[in-house]
């Protein structure tokens, strides 16, 4: 997910390290933990390039250097980043994307840190949000209504903002507006993954309408209900929290 936390960094620094957190953001280490560990999964192995199989010069199949299965925050803002730095990938996701434009869709908000913001806008997702976003220059915590509480700001003589307030599916918009407008993007919307196989050369992944997919690297970002996680046995740790929340979009003045 888009970080939540504040970074008080800024500066010239930064801002050269606003491409690399584009791969720290979404290739956390869990990730490669779960890539890994497909290779003794329930998930079939496809068959070495060394052994003849032609299935990987097929015609029919289209190549890219990631295949990214999820093209939800996180899966867009990946292929991004990977268009900015001139790699091919192919997104693929079940959903079609005219829901977004539905707040029932995902009524939800994000705080996207001062670092994240930077890296969208190196990756060119910045000049593609549809409303304005909303600074935060202060963050309060406080216990119920105990007294007192914490008050967070920028350090003196730092004008940036802690981060911004964006809502979903502006978020989805922006993200889905610049993989649109990439070179090296392929959205296959309303599409699922089949069959994916595995090998030591790369992956292919097998649409439901049996078209095919080559590439060195498979990204899963399906989120937390993953059909590919759950089909490569990676098990995932829940628990209840047992609070109740109730959260309110304010409009003001």
């Amino acid at each position: 997910r888009l970080s939540r936390s504040f970074s008080l960094q800024s500066g010239p620094r930064s801002r050269l390290r606003a491409r690399s957190a584009a791969v720290a953001m979404v290739f956390p280490r869990s990730v490669f933990d779960a890539q890994c560990a497909l290779l003794d999964s329930p998930v079939k192995r496809m068959r070495s390039r060394q052994h003849g199989d032609s299935r990987l010069t097929a015609a029919s199949m289209t190549r890219s250097d990631v295949i990214i299965l999820g093209g939800g925050l996180i899966g867009l803002a990946l292929a991004g980043a990977l268009d900015a730095s001139g790699l091919r990938s192919v997104v693929v996701d079940p959903v079609d994307p005219d829901s977004w434009k539905d707040a029932k869709f995902d009524g939800r908000t994000s705080a996207v840190s001062s670092s994240s913001r930077r890296m969208l806008d190196t990756i060119g997702v910045g000049d593609h949000f549809p409303e304005p976003r909303c600074p935060i220059p202060t963050i309060r915590v406080a216990d119920g209504l105990a007294p007192g509480g914490l008050a967070f700001e920028p350090p003196a003589g730092d004008d940036e903002p802690l981060g911004w307030m964006h809502e979903n599916r502006h978020l989805r918009a922006a993200l889905k507006a610049r993989a649109e407008a990439g070179t090296n993007i392929d959205l296959l919307w309303k599409s699922r993954a089949a069959q994916i196989e595995r090998g030591e050369h790369g992956v292919m992944v097998r649409l439901d309408d049996g078209s095919e997919l080559a590439a060195p690297l498979l990204a899963v970002a399906e989120g937390r209900n993953s059909p590919s996680r759950e089909a490569a046995g990676i098990r995932l740790a829940r628990w209840q929290y047992d609070h109740a929340a109730i959260v309110s979009i304010l409009r003001h003045e």
